[in-house]
């Protein structure tokens, strides 16, 4: 069992006055000097089995792990992140905010902790597919030797096969799921920002934003971004209603750039639009057809939506 570790309140450097976070620092971080800050945006999901297995690497003293969630303290998963800190045998601080990060807008606050040149950004619905994960991670920033993103990609090797959660799943496998060499060809536009580790030169070039499309390919203009088969699986996946509405959300904010908004408002001058949207929404919907085909549908269904409404 470690020693006590310790709690500091404190108001973060240019943040609104009601902006607390706590800290909770396990003994080995006081004196830590990495070479790679992994910075986990957890929410209210519990890390605790995300930082165990980071924390298992024979390089654990060559990283830091920084887990950021909005926990209120006292509730369940804060404690199991805390504790699993406490066991670690590498640094680990959980910051716990005391309200509520914004929706847009959004860099994960952990990246403001980190000490190391280098910093993993990690989703907290992930799980690494391997047990070489830090290390092929920092084997690729030996090899980079310059300031650049590093991309491992996602995966569904550890996803469940709820039929509740299809077309998350389909698009998760169908847009996300590419392999290296699949996402090397557009570097820009694969770049997967909940499995990535990115210099801070970079971010101090490019102003990290969790909910910018076109983050990565800003960056690709001045930095390189390098893909490598480092996958982690993507947890807890939305069922089908909740997908469909959060799907047609991020549709609708999107910027009106590209070849799909294009697509958008050529068909949104079909005299039968709103009919085709709720055929093909419906056909989304229906569990009883092949997910392939829902997929089809629910993307033709997400074209034909507009900025405001169906």
């Amino acid at each position: 069992m470690h020693a006590p570790v310790r709690l500091v309140l404190q108001h973060l450097a240019g943040a609104p006055p009601a902006t607390l976070e706590i800290m909770h620092d396990n003994p080995l971080w006081a004196d830590a000097k990495p070479r790679l800050s992994i910075a986990i945006s957890a929410g209210r999901r519990d890390a605790s089995r995300l930082v165990a297995a980071l924390a298992s690497t024979p390089r654990a003293l060559a990283i830091e792990i920084i887990v950021d969630n909005w926990a209120a303290p006292g509730e369940a998963a804060l404690m199991r992140a805390t504790d699993a800190a406490d066991h670690a045998l590498a640094p680990v601080r959980v910051v716990t905010s005391l309200e509520k990060p914004g929706q847009s807008g959004s860099a994960p606050r952990a990246i403001t902790h980190a000490r190391a040149p280098w910093i993993l950004v990690l989703d907290g619905n992930l799980a690494p597919d391997s047990r070489r994960f830090v290390e092929a991670y920092l084997d690729a920033i030996a090899l980079a030797n310059a300031p650049a993103v590093i991309v491992g990609g996602y995966s569904l090797k550890q996803a469940s096969d709820d039929p509740r959660s299809a077309l998350h799943r389909w698009h998760a496998r169908t847009s996300e799921c590419l392999d290296a060499a699949q996402r090397s060809t557009a570097p820009g536009h694969h770049v997967l920002t909940g499995n990535m580790a990115v210099h801070a030169d970079v971010l101090a070039a490019c102003p990290f934003d969790a909910d910018r499309d076109d983050w990565g390919p800003a960056v690709a203009t001045r930095f390189p971004i390098i893909h490598i088969d480092n996958t982690a699986t993507r947890l807890g996946f939305d069922d089908d209603k909740t997908f469909m509405s959060r799907y047609a959300a991020i549709w609708r904010q999107s910027r009106s750039t590209g070849p799909a908004s294009r697509e958008g408002r050529h068909i949104h001058g079909l005299p039968f639009r709103p009919l085709l949207a709720a055929a093909t929404g419906r056909i989304a919907g229906l569990h009883g057809l092949p997910v392939a085909l829902r997929g089809r549908a629910l993307n033709a269904w997400r074209s034909m939506l507009r900025p405001g409404g169906v």
